[in-house]
């Protein structure tokens, strides 16, 4: 069989459940629904760092952030780094890259024969393709770079100003629309076999969906999430590093929520696009993933944004997996599985070795139905914490800041009760414990 198309899409900061397919009756996401009944949903599906560039060179590199390094005292991915883009290049595929790549690589070593970057600005970013488009038409992203500024220098007005106003970009202009645009482009132009990475800025804040999208959703309408008003801990608030939720109020959180929505709305409108494009070329041969870097905690926790803490709001991700011509449609695969697999799952899928230093398995043999022996998936964060997830438990370990954490997934979903030293866990503490040591202490790998 001829080698597939590849397309990855990958969303900033999308919540694993906010999409009709993951069950979320509030938000209307009919691309991403139609998406996941043609392949396989994954929704045990973990980042392997709550942040956009180390979550990003995992996907490149198929490694955790302790091996490729970023995030660990480096801002970007070494020139000797090898990339899945590079192995798809070399092996015959035109390449290319629009959106978000969290400036993490050079244009010089990345293997992608087309690049058109748009990152998120601030006062004195260099200047990526996006924001000279809008020079180039007198128009300047204000809410971004006011966001970054209060940031830096008015923090405690973030409440204010991050997530609750339209951005005063019209639709046409605003980097969702700009990056769907780019990767229309492409496609109709490009030759098979082709590989094709979109990286949206959003739904990532601040939270400013263009108009008519930030009056999308009625904001009284909307649900809540569960355990939003609950105080927040001592242990959260010393390793929250990036927004404190306790002065935000019901009526602020319901427009932040609403603009939320709006922003992940508009990524749909765009793979929608993208979906259409590749019809309205008769390419059926095609390998279609999204997905994205982290999630938000979304008030969850008293947290909102990434980063801090290492809960599920944060680590799981929307994963959806369709075209490989043997695999099952609309299903959902409860297997815990990692970004790091999406570099073998390609390279596997378009018959190219997989380097022996890559950490992630290939999905394909769970996605043609001959599984995979994974019973684990594993995360770091900040601070030298770890992490151990299976399907029905979780361990956090964060030694630096003399932390432990044990939940029980099944009864307490959204882990609010730490049961790390308890009687009832001895057994379940014991045995997530030894898979963290020899993933990380012996070097193994599962």
């Amino acid at each position: 069989m001829a080698r597939p198309n590849i397309i990855l899409i990958c969303a900033d900061q999308h919540r694993w459940d906010c999409a009709g397919c993951a069950g979320n009756a509030d938000i209307r996401t009919p691309n991403l629904d139609i998406l996941a009944a043609h392949g396989v949903r994954f929704p045990q599906a973990i980042c392997q760092f709550p942040s956009g560039a180390p979550s990003r060179a995992t996907i490149l590199t198929g490694q955790h952030p302790s091996t490729h390094g970023v995030g660990a005292g480096r801002k970007d991915l070494p020139n000797a780094a090898v990339t899945f883009p590079q192995l798809l290049a070399n092996a015959g595929y035109w390449c290319g890259c629009v959106g978000k790549m969290d400036s993490i690589l050079s244009r010089s070593h990345t293997g992608f024969d087309v690049m058109k970057p748009a990152e998120q600005q601030r006062d004195g970013q260099r200047q990526d393709d996006y924001h000279a488009w809008l020079e180039g038409r007198g128009l300047a992203d204000q809410m971004t770079t006011g966001d970054h500024r209060d940031r830096e220098m008015a923090p405690t007005a973030r409440s204010e100003r991050f997530g609750a106003r339209a951005s005063n970009l019209p639709e046409d202009a605003y980097s969702t629309t700009w990056i769907g645009d780019r990767a229309v482009q492409f496609l109709r132009a490009a030759r098979e076999p082709f590989f094709l990475y979109t990286g949206f800025t959003k739904p990532r804040h601040p939270f400013d969906p263009p108009p008519p999208w930030h009056k999308m959703y009625p904001q009284r309408a909307l649900t809540l999430p569960e355990g939003w008003r609950l105080p927040i801990s001592e242990q959260d608030l010393r390793q929250n590093n990036s927004f404190d939720f306790r002065a935000m109020t019901e009526s602020r959180f319901r427009r932040v929520l609403s603009h939320y929505y709006a922003n992940i709305s508009l990524v749909d409108k765009q793979v929608g696009r993208i979906l259409a494009t590749l019809s309205s070329r008769s390419l059926t041969n095609n390998l279609i993933v999204y997905t994205a870097d982290h999630g938000d905690y979304m008030g969850q926790h008293g947290l909102i944004l990434k980063g801090g803490q290492l809960y599920d709001s944060v680590l799981r991700v929307p994963l959806v997996i369709a075209g490989l011509a043997r695999q099952g449609r609309g299903q959902v695969d409860p297997t815990p599985v990692e970004l790091a697999d999406l570099m073998p799952t390609f390279l596997e899928a378009a018959t190219i070795r997989i380097p022996k230093r890559v950490e992630g398995k290939s999905l394909v043999g769970l996605l043609c139905h001959r599984g995979s022996g994974r019973r684990a998936a594993f995360a770091e964060g900040p601070h030298g914490a770890v992490v151990v997830r299976t399907a029905g438990n979780k361990l956090v370990e964060s030694p630096d800041q003399e932390f432990r954490a044990l939940y029980d997934l099944n009864k307490d979903p959204h882990e609010f009760r730490n049961l790390y030293g308890t009687r009832r866990a001895e057994r379940v503490q014991a045995q997530l414990t030894e898979l963290l040591q020899k993933r990380y202490k012996r070097g193994g790998k599962q």
